[in-house]
């Protein structure tokens, strides 16, 4: 009770709010010792082997970081622990993620493992189901770090992003007093990472801009480019190079951390470069990125409305997340400050001036709050639309609510929503209806708006005559949306869905009638990388899927499975990746048990050596019978010619197995892994 009552009392002093501001507050040499409570009962875990206790983890700092995959102020956290783990690489020091959910989708295992891998996360990460970890800890918001020392005692309580030097500050003192107390391991725990899944063309797109011509923009956030298409999907342009950066220059040299809203005017592509904090231009004509908005840096406050503008290039920005054109101004979401800034591309009313910047509406607190833009008070603002030209459309994903500001006015109102926990799945009148972390914005030339309901997979029209909001589309299997993050409307009247989670776009009618995919050719995640002297690097076709594998007849008991993994003539495996091997029984009448794996192949031709158990429930069922295990294989190749040359790579099998033999298994299968398409 006492280790409550302390934390209660840490937590008391910082607002209740469901997501703490960027001021860190850091709460350090407690009078009274807190042993920190075990992670349990919570029984899942990612990016690690087994899961992990702290009771296990004497010796080490671990640093617990409570988040959920929908909130920008925890994904402003993630860079921080990377440039923890690498100023103290080779210290005894362990990140753990602590997914708490906030939103009913956020607690989806498949939705957490989205995120792992959409936002570049490596350390282990435990899945805490009902916030029975963050009760325990008695969190309050929205990113939390705790630090637990070796002794496995609290040294801290961190709400809100931190500060670096701070919290740099704050371990390094931690790592010195169990030093000198010698209670410090010798070296880091150690864990494997998670891969990178091969997903084909696009890799969780997220936003997709029409422009006049009929091209097709395409944010492809995780792969952190961009594509331009034609209206059948074939690729025309590639910007960015694919790796994760950030650069100016041409198409090709470009890089982006996270790309989201975009925008066409005329022969520009305005592009917001999310987790680099700036807002891009890209000249469709010379093939040129420049920054327009942002130093790159993420802001540690708002852009206050009442200010007068600063020089765009100079702004520390937060997050900005969708972008729409206003002749020669620019209206940006900026998600992480909870507001909307202007950008005035010609201040002097000439061509010469630098653009400047402003905060537009939006205090930089997090609600709901309707007045004048200056005191208005949005929640993560993520999407934005042109109703008409007075009126601006905006969609805050963390009050699932649909915003309108008036440029004329400079009044807001709420259409959908009421606060930061009232979310749902429901149809109806405005008072009624309920979106669940929506993101997509679109509206029709009769005036309907189109909702992309991100957190229930869905896309929502509201008829603002009458004001009824509906279901325009919810498919099942195949047909499921999986996090939509945006809609286009095309000429022709057809709606194009970015299907973030499912890395597709979407065509239906208008009415919400099914039409397919779009099939966006040539656009490969190793398509602009190139060798030294400029060649295209191009794998090798793939493998068919699933070949299938003969082995001989094995009896019950406990083998060996052995596996060669290969990497084909002219690639090799990527240094410090683990392949990672999933098993997955079928048609036998016995018991398999045989455990996923993961694991670093040192050479291009390893062995692994991979216990498996056969239990026979009835010797009369197994006789004379043949299953199957199917074996996919995953891992990342890179180009012997380029190490930096490096795709996504795939490989299924399926291992037939006759159950007529008197020995415990014991198999010898040699598996060629092939890059992905």
């Amino acid at each position: 009770m006492a280790r409550q009552g302390v934390a209660n009392r840490l937590n008391s002093r910082n607002s209740r709010t469901p997501k703490a501001s960027a001021q860190p507050c850091y709460y350090v040499g407690l009078m009274t010792r807190i042993r920190a409570p075990e992670l349990a009962p919570a029984v899942t875990w990612l990016n690690c082997v087994r899961p992990l206790e702290l009771a296990n983890l004497r010796g080490q700092v671990v640093v617990l970081d409570f988040w959920t995959h929908g909130c920008v102020n925890c994904i402003h956290t993630l860079p921080l622990l990377h440039e923890l783990e690498r100023r103290f690489h080779g210290a005894p020091l362990v990140t753990i993620g602590v997914h708490s959910a906030k939103f009913t989708a956020e607690a989806q295992l498949a939705r957490i493992k989205d995120a792992i891998a959409r936002l570049g996360i490596d350390h282990p990460v435990v899945v805490d189901d009902a916030q029975q970890i963050w009760s325990a800890y008695t969190i309050h918001s929205w990113p939390t770090l705790v630090v637990v020392d070796p002794d496995g005692y609290i040294a801290s309580v961190n709400p809100g992003e931190p500060m670096l030097t701070t919290l740099s500050r704050e371990l390094t003192r931690t790592l010195d007093e169990a030093r000198a107390r010698g209670t410090l391991a010798e070296q880091p725990a150690d864990f494997h990472g998670t891969l990178k899944p091969a997903t084909g063309s696009l890799c969780f797109p997220s936003k997709a801009a029409l422009s006049g011509d009929g091209r097709l923009a395409i944010s492809d956030s995780g792969h952190n480019r961009v594509l331009i298409c034609a209206a059948d999907g074939t690729i025309q342009s590639c910007i960015g190079s694919g790796d994760r950066g950030r650069a100016d220059g041409n198409f090709e040299q470009a890089a982006f951390n996270n790309p989201q809203g975009l925008a066409w005017d005329r022969g520009t592509l305005w592009i917001c470069d999310s987790q680099n904090h700036r807002v891009c231009q890209a000249d469709l004509d010379s093939q040129e990125v420049v920054t327009v908005a942002g130093s790159g840096k993420l802001g540690h406050a708002p852009l206050r409305p009442d200010a007068p503008p600063v020089k765009a290039r100079s702004a520390a920005l937060r997050s900005p997340w969708d972008i729409v054109v206003d002749k020669t101004r620019l209206y940006v979401a900026l998600a992480g400050s909870h507001q909307l800034a202007v950008i005035d591309l010609h201040p002097d009313g000439g061509i010469t001036g630098p653009p400047v910047i402003q905060g537009f509406a939006g205090t930089g607190s997090e609600g709901i709050h309707d007045d004048r833009v200056e005191s208005a008070v949005f929640a993560q603002p993520s999407g934005l639309a042109r109703h008409d030209d007075n009126t601006l459309l905006v969609l805050d994903a963390e009050s699932s609510a649909l915003r309108c500001v008036d440029l004329g006015s400079r009044k807001t109102s709420t259409l959908i929503g009421r606060g930061l926990f009232d979310y749902g799945d429901q149809d109806g009148s405005l008072s009624d209806a309920r979106l669940q972390h929506p993101l997509g914005l679109a509206r029709t030339p009769e005036g309907d708006i189109l909702i992309a309901d991100t957190y229930n997979d869905s896309v929502r029209q509201l008829d603002p005559r009458a004001g009824v909001v509906t279901t325009l589309y919810r498919g099942e299997g195949e047909r499921a949306l999986r996090e939509p993050g945006d809609i286009v409307m095309t000429p022709g009247g057809d709606l194009l869905v970015v299907d973030t989670g499912n890395h597709r776009i979407v065509r239906l009618g208008r009415d919400g009638a099914w039409k397919g995919e779009l099939s966006i050719e040539d656009a490969s995640p190793g398509r602009a990388r190139t060798s030294s002297g400029g060649r295209v690097i191009k794998p090798p076709p793939p493998v068919v899927d699933a070949l299938p594998l003969l082995c001989e007849p094995v009896g019950p008991g406990r083998g060996e499975l052995r596996l060669h993994v290969l990497a084909p003539t002219g690639w090799k495996f990527q240094r410090d990746t683990a392949v990672q091997l999933r098993f997955t029984v079928t048609r036998l009448p016995t018991r398999v048990e045989i455990a996923e794996q993961r694991s670093k192949i040192p050479d291009d031709d390893s062995l692994l050596t991979i216990p498996m158990t056969v239990i026979t429930r009835s010797p009369e069922a197994s006789k004379h019978a043949i299953g199957e295990i199917r074996i996919d294989v995953e891992g990342v190749l890179c180009s012997a010619e380029n190490e930096s040359a490096c795709v996504p790579a795939l490989s299924r099998y399926r291992l037939q197995v006759s159950l007529t033999g008197t020995v415990p298994c014991d198999l010898d299968v040699k598996l060629p892994l092939q890059p992905s398409r």
